[in-house]
């Protein structure tokens, strides 16, 4: 009698053992069909520089669907979350990843693997000028409508250059990013700034 109720506990172990394993291997496939519908949107790659404006304006609008856009407008902090950190980790290597795929005629290597110092290395081969903040506050200075496709477009990148620069040493009060914004605006369409003017004191808009 107690074999036989122990070859019956060991026989339950199994069954469990056997359950157990189909729930991991349920689990790992529907891991991966997320995964699937995760993939991020193929956007045309960049060849040349001329094109350097539509791949940055596809490339933010599609990172953007899929919640990744802050990854190369800053250098997103490591999580303290042990959940959070891989999932962290992931992104980075995705979006890496990605942008790797986008540029297929030349090798962009960072030794960290860094989507936001591999996206400046992408744009500072491309435009032939220095990334860094200095660079960056020089294109934002001289921001114009005029060379945008759209004012989204415009304001998309407007929102890209403050964010960076606002990480750098040569960060600026927000209003100083509104009213060079302001500027650029009354130049190019005094049409268009005089109500985001008037707005902007009546409602303290933000451009940047």
């Amino acid at each position: 009698m107690a074999s036989q109720s122990q070859d019956g506990i060991v026989k339950a172990i199994e069954a469990l053992h056997e359950v157990l394993k189909r729930q991991e291997e349920e689990i790992a496939l529907l891991k991966s069909q997320i995964w699937l519908t995760r993939q991020i949107p193929p956007i045309p790659p960049l060849r040349k520089p001329r094109d350097l404006n539509t791949y940055r304006d596809n490339l933010a609008r599609v990172l953007e669907r899929c919640d990744l856009a802050h990854y190369i407008k800053e250098d997103v902090p490591e999580p303290e979350d042990p959940g959070a950190r891989r999932q962290w980790k992931m992104d980075r290597l995705d979006v890496d990843e990605y942008l790797q795929a986008t540029v297929p005629d030349h090798v962009v290597w960072t030794k960290e693997g860094n989507p936001t110092k591999t996206f400046d290395c992408i744009v500072e081969f491309f435009e032939k000028k220095h990334c860094g903040p200095s660079g960056l506050l020089r294109e934002f200075v001289n921001m114009s409508p005029r060379h945008f496709d759209s004012l989204f477009d415009f304001q998309t990148r407007i929102d890209f250059l403050k964010q960076r620069l606002q990480t750098s040493a040569l960060k600026m009060a927000d209003e100083a990013y509104t009213w060079i914004t302001l500027t650029n605006i009354e130049e190019d369409d005094p049409k268009l700034f005089i109500p985001l003017y008037r707005s902007y004191h009546e409602e303290r808009l933000d451009l940047g």
